[in-house]
C-alpha cells in the first residue's frame, strides 16, 4: 500500500479541529474520534477508505498521533479510536499547516525522489526556515 502524504496531512488537520478536549467534575476528559469517521469529511472523498485507515496507521506508527484501545463489555478489543496528536505531531502540522509551504515542501520531496514521513517534515521545516531567512 502506498502512503499518500496529503491523506496524512488531511487527516492531521482533521484531527485538530475534530479532536475536544473539557473538562468534567474536574478531571481533564479528551474525546476521541474511531478511524472510520474521518473518511466522511468532505476533504477525502475522492480518496478510498484504505488510504485513509493506512495513513492514520502510519501517524501511529511515526508517533504523530495516540490511539487508545477500547474494551467491550466481554473484556476483548473492541477497536483504537484515535485520541490525541502527539507533541511531535502538532510539529509536524505546523511546518506543514500553510498550503504554500505544503505545495514547496511536495514539490521538493517529489523531486527528491522520497516522501518517508521524516523525510516530509525535515524539508518542510527548511522551507519554514528558508521563508523565515528570506529564501
Amino acid at each position: 500500500m502506498r502512503l499518500d502524504i496529503d491523506v496524512l496531512r488531511g487527516v492531521l488537520l482533521y484531527l485538530e479541529t475534530s479532536l475536544k478536549i473539557e473538562c468534567v467534575d474536574g478531571r481533564m476528559v479528551s474525546s476521541s474520534i474511531d478511524p472510520y469517521e474521518i473518511k466522511s469529511d468532505g476533504r477525502f472523498k475522492k480518496h478510498s477508505e484504505e488510504t485513509v485507515l493506512y495513513a492514520v496507521r502510519m501517524l501511529s506508527d511515526a508517533g504523530l498521533i495516540n490511539r487508545c484501545v477500547k474494551v467491550g463489555a466481554d473484556g476483548t478489543w473492541v477497536f483504537s479510536d484515535i485520541c490525541d496528536i502527539t507533541f511531535a505531531g502538532h510539529e509536524f502540522l505546523e511546518c506543514v499547516r500553510n498550503s504554500d509551504t505544503w505545495g514547496k515542501t511536495k514539490e521538493i520531496t517529489k523531486k527528491a525522489g522520497c516522501q518517508a514521513v521524516s523525510f516530509v517534515s525535515q524539508v518542510a521545516s527548511n522551507v519554514v526556515s528558508g521563508l523565515i531567512m528570506g529564501r
